[in-house]
């Protein structure tokens, strides 16, 4: 009509058949009209695929060059609390590597440890790792309110601390040292060619020649330390004679000898004839 003035804006993002986009309304009514087909008729009508890239929120507040309310939040949360966080991260990943090398050397070395020692570090390991699972778990949920701002700060120094409360302490690790002690105790005599007879070891005495059995714990009495060093004296004095034989035995996991601990036998051809060596001669 005479006296009016119309604008017409047309925004697409789709080239016609031909490759060009609409540049009047005609074309973009022909466009419209035309759409599904040109849809269809590009890649199995799924259109121009589409890639997401993601990326660190300090990178890209960087790479757009601002500083918004969002970057001092970030920057407050790295200086704060990330490095506390890391932190806790590494001294947990240590003390897991320690506790793994304690689990695996008593377990590879189970026939000298008792059961419920066993079972004691199994079960530490067991707990370690629930803590674990459980605060790796609330770290990520925790961080993600906090840039956000649904929780506080102290909300994730909270989670670190508690972490931190439930780790194995140095105390408790320290406890299995005297395992891992009496197992390079008995590779040592294993290695000086005297036959430590630990879990379910057999102890055959009808032999022939002098065999010399000693009865040992680990209480570290008076009683263990003698007849331990009058042991290892004797073979000492007989080693390299196969006509002696030495067994180690140990009665901390073998039930069966609780009437013999802390003392040497001696058996000449099979027969007894000392029940208690160091008594009678030490």
């Amino acid at each position: 009509t005479t006296g009016r003035k119309s604008n017409f804006y047309f925004k697409s993002d789709v080239f016609n058949k031909k490759g060009v986009l609409p540049v009047n309304f005609e074309e973009a009514v022909e466009q419209a009209k035309n759409m599904p087909s040109i849809i269809r008729d590009h890649n199995g009508g799924k259109g121009v695929p589409v890639s997401f890239s993601l990326m660190p929120l300090e990178n890209l507040i960087k790479k757009l060059k601002v500083k918004s309310s969002a970057d001092i939040v970030f920057q407050s949360l790295r200086e704060d609390s990330v490095q506390q966080c890391v932190q806790a991260v590494e001294e947990g990943t240590l003390m897991k590597q320690k506790m793994y090398d304690v689990k695996a050397e008593l377990s590879d070395n189970k026939h000298c440890v008792p059961n419920e020692v066993l079972s004691r570090v199994d079960e530490l390991a067991k707990s370690f790792a629930i803590s674990e699972k459980k605060f790796k778990e609330d770290l990520q949920e925790t961080l993600v309110s906090v840039r956000s701002k649904k929780l506080e700060m102290s909300a994730l120094n909270g989670i670190v601390a508690k972490y931190q409360k439930e780790q194995p302490s140095s105390s408790d690790l320290a406890a299995f040292e005297t395992w891992r002690t009496k197992i390079s105790m008995v590779k040592q005599i294993i290695g000086q060619k005297i036959e430590y007879l630990g879990r379910d070891s057999p102890l055959e005495l009808n032999q022939n020649g002098t065999l010399f059995v000693l009865y040992a714990t680990n209480d570290n009495s008076k009683a263990s330390k003698d007849n331990q060093f009058f042991f290892r004296k004797l073979h000492s004095t007989h080693e390299g004679d196969p006509d002696y034989k030495f067994f180690w035995v140990d009665t901390v996991v073998r039930s069966e000898e609780d009437g013999h601990k802390n003392t040497i036998c001696q058996f000449i051809n099979g027969k007894l004839v000392s029940k208690d060596l160091f008594k009678e001669n030490g």
